[in-house]
């Protein structure tokens, strides 16, 4: 059978992402210099906005995600808006 779901997350791309990229942040070395790069704030804001142009192919209104469900070969998929 299949099944398609829909959710509505309207924080979760966002705040997702926005962790990802702390992370990324943290790990990151040697950090930019902040006279002459990005600073924390300015690198995470812009990474976000990368990284979202990137999944809006999945969310519509980077909210709504679906998922198409195939419960008899096991499988989950998210849709393409």
């Amino acid at each position: 059978m299949i099944i398609h779901i829909t959710m509505k997350t309207p924080d979760v791309l966002e705040d997702s992402i926005r962790d990802a990229v702390a992370d990324e942040w943290a790990d990151l070395e040697p950090k930019p210099d902040p006279d002459e790069e990005d600073t924390q704030e300015s690198y995470i804001e812009r990474r976000i906005d990368e990284e979202k142009t990137k999944m809006e192919k999945w969310f519509e209104y980077s909210e709504l995600v679906t998922i198409r469900f195939d419960t008899e070969a096991g499988t989950a998929t998210v849709r393409e808006t």
